[in-house]
């Protein structure tokens, strides 16, 4: 009749044969894995031991009971023998010899359980007796003369729960860690194991029979065994995985690391010093322009360096393989398709090349910033102006051959100079603060553009000078290219151009003076032709008897108002004919206004022009030169009358001056047919005249000579018909 006790021992026998076999098979797969290897051992033993014992249990000879006593040791050898190897190479903690010592004393039991009476507990069976176990199952059990071999078996369980425990405290103290908690875990199990084990035969045996409850303790153990290498399989796999995907993502950043070197140029080199061999990356070949089957030593890439730059690349080999620091060096090189490329070595000892001998490190091509290199001190040196480059102290770092013809020293004489030592001495403690203000906000800009700046030669003399600033921004400094402009020839020109403007506007002068001639004529003639009448009426009061001598001294007087007016007439036209430098004054424009009037006047009654007058009062005064002024009011004042000419009617000229804009304006407007919109601004351009006999300089050259005294000159149209010319001053002193 079957019995539970049939059922659970068969079901351990049975576990422990999958187990073992799932383990063999992971042993076997993997033949690293000796752990599962003696963990199949251990669980086959634990299988055969739990069915020797359920023959033991159902026994009904003595001499059944006796054998299947005696075969039981035989898996306990095995297993523990397997438990200990298990323990040794799994976690190589403990003293191994008392692992060896449990397996030998062991195999003594084993050995005496075959040589000495009919088993290793028994010399002789006398009975065998049923033993009720509870719920409906019995036990066999046997009693007899005791074999006293039987305590070498107890002491080889005792001597393997104290190898475990003696791994657990290894374990233990060797701290935290994975390894130490799954060493721990086992050591107990197996100590518990085999300690229970031993204190049920201990116990058993005196009393007249065999515990034979002892095979779910050894499968406890197996169980604890196979459940720490379950979780390191799973562990394994999960490592795995994570192996697999870190070789995928190094996989993946190989191919953005060679695409990176591709795309900039760099290239991955090895030397290995002992073969005087070269490995050089795929990216490293294609940049020297080396088939990947090509053999390489380090001659065939020193041949390749141009002979001027092979001794600075060979030193600097020598220097870092004696621990001289990492290599740091640039060299050309001979590209086989021809030609020449700048390469730039960096690379430093391996850290395991004390015994093997051997450099690893980049190589990048850098032509193109060479190229670039070049470019720049071309450009550089073959700018029009001179250049300067200095550091934030004000230190010339560099200087164009321009900066030679400028300052008069050479190019090595400025880059040990300082900014300052091309400054004039009076100012160079100002300027090392606008410097040192510029360094604090720099930004593109140019150097004091309203005020002159003066540089000094090397022969002391000084020179005009513009200078724009640019600050270049590096990773670690900030620089600032100056450019600078003599300004001597531009000043030359300007003075003659301003002689120039002068003497048109003298020659303009001269030409409406010209077409003012029988106005001057008539001014003339009329304080001319009073002189003669007054001396002639003189004359005759002195014929009288007596003479008149009240009427003589009126015509006298008379004379002399007349040759004041006729002496003013030949001022006025004497100071409009001088080439007079300009002299500016303070100026009352109305009384300018009037000046021009009283010359003109004769020559607009003469055209049956009209003059109305609006002066405003207290206007401020202005600064100016009085002729320059008198010839543009006297040019607004001859257009606006040219433009009435074929006005049918009267014939107006509006002359109105007024306060505007912290200034004062003058208006000269006329009634004529106007301007047209287009030409509103064209009219003060040189050679363009609405005239057609006009050369179109009067407009151009009044407008110069306001613009000259900070004002503004220009024209609109009036309400209803003429045109208004606007002339605008500003209030203030001399300029």
């Amino acid at each position: 009749m079957l019995q539970w006790t049939d059922i659970v021992w068969l079901a351990l026998a049975g576990a422990c044969a999958m187990l073992g076999l799932l383990h063999l098979y992971i042993g076997l797969r993997h033949r690293i894995q000796r752990s599962h290897l003696l963990l199949a051992a251990a669980l086959f033993s634990v299988g055969a031991f739990a069915g020797l014992e359920l023959m033991l249990m159902r026994a009904t000879s003595v001499e059944g009971f006796a054998t299947a006593a005696r075969w039981l040791h035989v898996p306990m050898f095995t297993m523990t023998v397997s438990l200990v190897l298990f323990m040794h190479f799994s976690f190589r903690l403990g003293h191994w010899w008392l692992g060896a010592l449990a397996c030998l004393v062991r195999g003594a039991s084993l050995v005496a359980d075959f040589t000495t009476g009919v088993n290793l507990n028994f010399i002789e069976i006398n009975a065998l007796e049923q033993l009720p176990l509870g719920f409906g199952a019995n036990i066999s059990v046997a009693s007899g003369t005791l074999n006293p071999w039987m305590l070498l078996g107890q002491l080889g369980l005792l001597l393997t729960a104290a190898y475990a425990v003696d791994v657990g405290i290894a374990a233990f103290r060797l701290g935290g860690g994975e390894r130490r908690d799954s060493a721990v875990r086992l050591s107990i199990a197996v100590a518990t194991g085999y300690l229970l084990g031993g204190a049920a035969y201990a116990y058993a045996l005196p009393v007249g029979g065999i515990a034979v409850a002892t095979a779910p303790l050894f499968f406890g153990v197996a169980l604890a065994l196979s459940y720490e290498l379950g979780g390191e399989v799973l562990r394994t796999a999960h490592l795995s995985d994570r192996l697999n995907a870190i070789r995928s993502d190094l996989h993946e950043s190989e191919a953005r690391l060679d695409f990176a070197q591709q795309t900039v140029g760099i290239g991955f080199w090895s030397w290995d010093f002992a073969r005087d061999r070269l490995w050089l990356s795929e990216s490293a070949r294609q940049i020297l322009g080396i088939r990947s089957a090509d053999a390489l030593d380090r001659q065939d890439i020193v041949a390749r360096i141009p002979a001027e730059d092979r001794p600075a690349v060979l030193l600097a080999l020598e220097r870092t393989r004696r621990g001289g620091g990492p290599l740091i060096t640039q060299c050309r090189i001979r590209h086989p398709a021809g030609g020449q490329q700048w390469l730039s070595l960096s690379g430093r000892m391996k850290p395991e090349s004390a015994s093997s001998g051997g450099m690893h490190g980049v190589l990048i091509d850098v032509s193109a910033l060479h190229h670039a290199a070049d470019q720049f001190r071309l450009m550089f040196a073959g700018s029009p102006v001179a250049m300067l480059m200095s550091d934030v102290e004000g230190r010339i770092m560099l200087a164009n051959p321009q900066s030679e013809a400028l300052f008069g020293y050479t190019t090595d004489e400025l880059q040990k100079m300082h900014i300052e030592d091309l400054v004039p001495q009076a100012k160079r403690t100002g300027h090392r603060g606008l410097r040192a203000a510029f360094m604090g906000a720099a930004a593109q800009r140019r150097m004091q553009p309203r005020q002159e700046v003066q540089g000094i030669r090397k022969d002391g003399s000084s020179v005009p000078i513009e200078v724009s600033l640019n600050p270049i921004q590096r990773e670690s400094s900030l620089l600032v290219l100056a450019a600078v402009i003599d300004l001597s020839e531009r000043q030359r020109l300007e003075r003659e151009s301003a002689l120039q403007r002068e003497e048109l506007a003298h020659l303009a002068r001269v030409a409406m003076l010209s077409e003012l001639s029988g106005s001057l004529a008539h001014e003339l003639n009329q304080p001319l032709t009073a002189v003669l009448s007054n001396a002639q009426a003189a004359l005759r009061f002195l014929d009288h008897r007596p003479p008149n001598l009240v009427e003589v001294r009126e015509a006298l007087v008379n004379v002399v108002d007349s040759d004041k007016r006729a002496g003013e007439v030949i001022r006025r036209l004497r100071a409009m004919l001088r080439k007079d430098p300009p002299s500016f004054i303070l100026l009352d424009i109305n009384e300018v206004v009037r000046d021009v009037l009283r010359i003109v006047r004769s020559d607009l009654l003469n055209r049956h022009v009209a003059i109305v007058e609006d002066y405003a009062a207290d206007l401020p005064l202005v600064s100016g030169d009085r002729v320059q002024l008198q010839q543009v009011l006297m040019n607004l004042m001859m257009n606006a009358s040219d433009a009435m000419q074929g006005v049918e009617g009267d014939r107006q000229l509006t002359l109105c001056t007024l306060r505007s804009e912290d200034g004062v304006e003058v208006r000269v407007q006329d009634v004529g047919t106007g301007i047209p919109v287009e030409d509103l601004e064209r009219i003060f351009i040189p050679f363009v005249s609405s005239k057609k006999d006009g050369m179109g300089l009067g407009l151009a050259v009044c407008r110069t000579l306001v613009e000259a005294h900070r004002g503004r000159l220009w024209a609109s149209n009036a309400e209803g018909c003429g045109a208004i010319v606007h002339l605008w001053l500003p209030a203030g002193d001399p300029a």
